[in-house]
């Protein structure tokens, strides 16, 4: 008989956010390991408050102008015709299960 997949080292996982924790250990996403968020308790005291923390702002401002600079040059090498071909192939993209 196979291992109950939602079972971790025999404890099933306690829901939080998008993330599955177990009673054993605490893991993190990868935006509150590099800084990117900050998270207090909510005044309820039944919830907690996510915020960008001053690094995820200013990571989130770089990702604007890139962003930004990317649209301009697409806009500028390709033609209309073109561009919405690219969108409509993204999409198709982003439609994908993996």
């Amino acid at each position: 008989m196979l291992a109950n997949p939602r079972l971790h080292h025999g404890h099933a996982p306690r829901r939080r956010g998008a993330q599955f924790q177990s009673n054993r250990h605490t893991s993190q996403p990868r935006s509150h390991r590099e800084g990117l968020l900050t998270e207090k308790k909510a005044p309820s005291g039944r919830g907690l408050l996510v915020q960008l923390s001053a690094k995820g702002n200013a990571s989130r401002e770089v990702m604007i102008k890139y962003r930004r600079a990317l649209d301009a040059k697409i806009k500028e090498q390709l033609s209309a015709p073109e561009i919405a071909r690219l969108i409509q192939n993204l999409k198709a993209i982003a439609d994908l299960n993996f």
